[in-house]
């Protein structure tokens, strides 16, 4: 994994930085940077719910 040495700043309005944060709540990202770099890169974030995948291995053991 390469350091992360650069640093980029952006201005935005409080309206713009709410819309963010629920984005982020909504994707399960609790790191801003994290979820800002993942959405300037790839896009898009997906966040899975697997919450019957867990409760089926449960059941399977």
């Amino acid at each position: 994994m390469s350091k992360r040495t650069e640093e980029l700043k952006i201005r935005i309005s409080p309206e713009d930085k709410e819309r963010i944060k629920l984005k982020m709540e909504d994707a399960g990202i609790l790191n801003m940077s994290a979820y800002v770099r993942k959405m300037a890169l790839d896009g898009i974030c997906i966040r899975l719910d697997l919450k019957d995948v867990r409760q089926l291995t449960v059941m399977l053991r």
